[in-house]
């Protein structure tokens, strides 16, 4: 191995998406298995702080808020007098002028990062346009260093502590033993859910087949008003709407208890797989090649070729987001029992 490629010490720009920094975990190995004795430090903003802590590859955390302003001139030269001085290498895991000159300020002799704003960047790789997953688009990060990749997917580690932490939550809700299939029905923009309505005949059918199983509905403080109306559209005391009662460290742990997780593309898809759950994932207007699930569990995509330009990301659909309204129930409810089996 190259005298270079030892005790290398890494800093990582994280992005500021859920997704992403799950995403960004295959990048993380390849660094720790590619460079005998290094150390692996990654800055990121507060709320995920947690989910990087659940990575045993890395050795250090660093917390930089997205907030603007004054306020966040001031925090970001805090940063600079932070990591000056301590790290070999830093990787930018998408263009930013701000992280760049905040590497070469804090006096970090290489900076790697992709095509686009150069600003200050010692390596640059050429950004992939074609439909490359993002897992491999950041892992090739590395590739400057003369690190291959690994088998590009991503996991997390949970604790029994943190299972028995979503255990009793659990108790809390709905007490006495119990088996239970996870539904997200959020997402970060609208083109990506599926109708309420599709999650309420859903449910209904998990619960029909399956008597010794609960449906939880999860999601942001934000989503609990749709998780409620899905509740109440379920109309079953089996079915019940945590939204906004967990902390992303537990909900981690409650998908890491699930027999299958549904989703639609989001983050939280993202954290049920990395936990190692078996996983349903909705595509529509954006594509499973770039972004669909990478986690160790069993991961079953559903998506329509509906004649259009995948990935889109347009909030006004021409055609009514047919995309997501090709998913069908009874597709869906196919693959959750394809994943828990026939039993009644």
């Amino acid at each position: 191995m190259p005298p270079q490629l030892k005790n290398q010490r890494f800093l990582i720009f994280e992005l500021n998406w859920l997704g992403d920094i799950i995403f960004s975990l295959p990048l993380i190995e390849a660094l720790k298995k590619g460079c005998v004795g290094a150390r692996v430090t990654c800055i990121v903003v507060p709320r995920y702080k947690k989910i990087l802590e659940k990575c045993v590859l890395v050795d250090g955390i660093i917390e930089l808020s997205d907030r603007r302003g004054m306020g966040s001139l001031w925090e970001k030269l805090l940063t600079v007098l932070k990591i000056s001085g301590k790290f070999d290498v830093c990787f930018l895991l998408k263009p930013s002028k701000s992280k760049s000159l905040m590497a070469l300020a804090a006096g970090i002799p290489r900076r790697v990062g992709f095509t686009g704003k150069k600003y200050s960047l010692t390596d640059t790789v050429e950004m992939d346009l074609t439909a490359i997953h993002r897992v491999d688009s950041l892992v090739s990060l590395a590739f400057v260093m003369g690190i291959g990749p690994g088998d590009n997917r991503y996991s997390l580690k949970i604790s029994n502590a943190d299972l028995c932490l979503a255990l009793d939550l659990l108790e809390t809700i709905s007490p006495g033993l119990q088996s239970y299939v996870a539904i997200h029905p959020g997402g970060n923009w609208g083109a990506k859910r599926w109708d309420k309505e599709n999650f309420v005949f859903l449910i209904k059918r998990i619960l029909e087949k399956y008597s010794d199983i609960k449906v939880f509905i999860t999601g942001a403080p934000d989503d609990s008003p749709l998780a409620e109306l899905i509740r109440g559209g379920v109309n079953d005391p089996r079915c019940y709407n945590i939204a906004g009662k967990t902390g992303l460290d537990t909900l981690v742990s409650l998908f890491k208890l699930s027999k299958a997780v549904i989703s639609a593309d989001s983050g939280p898809l993202h954290l049920a797989s990395a936990a190692g759950a078996d996983t349903v994932s909705l595509f529509g207007p954006t594509s499973p090649l770039v972004t669909g699930p990478r986690g160790k569990g069993r991961n079953i995509v559903i998506s329509h070729d509906v004649d259009c330009e995948i990935p889109c990301y347009e909030t006004i659909c021409p055609k009514n987001f047919g995309c997501m309204r090709a998913i069908q129930v009874e597709e869906v409810f196919g693959a959750v029992v394809e994943i828990i089996g026939e039993r009644s």
